[in-house]
């Protein structure tokens, strides 16, 4: 068995894709029981504490195809009622996934703790849940103290309000925030709840070089209401306008080599393109937070950013395939005997846990003194095992000493 309190698990086949690499974040989307909606996979309502809200793990954890290494993991959302929840989690894969990789879900321990971790599953990452701005992850460029905060205006989220102040060409006054720098091919994503009514006022995420140079997705008042992509190369701004009243919104920006990308979404799933630029050669890649305006009467909102995440990118992206048939941790026993029956005591005799049906070895132990002998194996309930003896080497030679059967009936034990 892997470690003591889990009971139960699935294996799960993520389909890879070429570049993908180690390390990268997949979004698995997993059912409390056969009645969560829009799940990948289901735990057969045998989870005993499914996670309830964002940032809990419950007691779901993944590991390696070795079954034993643990991989990291955040829970964006929760959506549903019990007994038929579904968590969207995403899971920081170790191995490569530039081809097809398993890992395994495991579940049902009343005594887990919360496990979920954006710090250690994404490139970059900030939930803004502890009501001090991080200047490990965060520096401000034209800081106006006073015109933000973070947890007071509202709990777990980031406020910076707009100035009569922006970003566009060579007029650059507006505040930014900007994290640390980020390499590769990735997706910056960020919520934003802003009711702009005036003449621009404007907040989002952008990738950013330096004020003349940078890629942004934004909400935006323009003579009305709208989704902004605007790209800005040599003070140069370019930008397309989608008509949208949303309020509370997902936007991002999507770096692939030297194409930039601007999306937008209503519920985090579903996302829409706004712009793209390809060419573009930054000297940087910071990911920036910027709340602007610029007419006069312009500044003084509210711009509420939470959950920002940066996360590895591919085309096309690793995705969920399928789920395995439920295995229960199960714990066999018995006393190593010989042919005619005789407990077979002074020596250790190798114990050899098969498949009845395929032969497939699940578990090896060896014997005690007094022939004794205990192994933890994950097997499918309703399945037969058999187990093979032997003084030395390997099972299936002259050395097979004797053997007994197990029918595994239960759910674990």
């Amino acid at each position: 068995m892997w470690f003591p309190g889990w009971k139960c698990r699935k294996k799960i086949t993520i389909n890879g894709s070429s570049g993908a690499g180690t390390g990268y974040q997949v979004l698995l989307k997993v059912g409390e029981s056969a009645g969560a909606s829009g799940c990948d996979f289901h735990v057969e309502g045998h989870s005993e504490k499914f996670p309830t809200d964002k940032n809990d793990s419950g007691d779901l954890r993944f590991t390696s195809s070795n079954g034993s290494t643990l991989l990291d993991l955040w829970v964006e959302k929760v959506e549903g009622t019990s007994p038929n929840r579904t968590a969207y989690v995403w899971v920081k894969v170790a191995d490569s996934l530039d081809s097809d990789v398993d890992i395994y879900c495991y579940y049902r321990n009343v005594n887990a703790t919360n496990a979920s971790n954006g710090d250690n599953t994404f490139l970059f990452f900030d939930d803004f849940d502890d009501g001090n701005l991080d200047t490990t992850k965060w520096t401000w460029i034209r800081e106006s103290s006073g015109n933000w905060d973070e947890g007071i205006t509202q709990p777990g989220w980031l406020n910076i309000k707009t100035l009569n102040a922006e970003l566009w060409g060579t007029n650059n006054t507006a505040p930014v925030l900007i994290s640390y720098e980020i390499s590769g091919d990735f997706e910056a994503q960020v919520r934003i709840q802003i009711n702009p009514t005036t003449n621009y006022q404007r907040g989002g995420i952008f990738v950013y070089s330096d004020d003349d140079n940078y890629v942004a997705s934004q909400r935006i008042y323009g003579n009305g209401q709208l989704i902004q992509g605007k790209r800005e190369v040599n003070a140069s701004v370019v930008r397309t306008n989608i008509n949208n009243t949303l309020t509370d919104v997902f936007v991002k920006v999507r770096k692939v080599g030297t194409t930039y990308t601007s999306l937008y979404s209503s519920d985090g799933e579903s996302w829409t393109q706004i712009r793209s630029d390809s060419d573009i050669n930054f000297a940087h890649r910071y990911i920036a937070l910027v709340s602007e305006s610029y007419s006069g009467g312009g500044g003084g909102l509210d711009v509420l950013y939470d959950d920002v995440f940066v996360r590895k990118y591919v085309s096309p992206e690793p995705i969920f395939s399928l789920a395995s048939t439920e295995e229960v941790a199960s714990i066999l026993s018995g006393t190593a005997c010989d042919k005619n029956g005789n407990v077979i005591t002074g020596e250790s005799v190798k114990v050899f846990i098969l498949e009845k049906e395929t032969g497939e070895k699940i578990g090896q132990t060896t014997s005690d003194s007094n022939g004794n002998w205990s192994c933890d194996v994950w097997i499918t309930p309703n399945t037969k095992v058999v187990t093979v003896l032997t003084l030395e080497g390997d099972y299936g030679g002259d050395t097979d000493i004797a053997g007994a059967e197990f029918d595994i009936t239960q759910e674990g034990s």
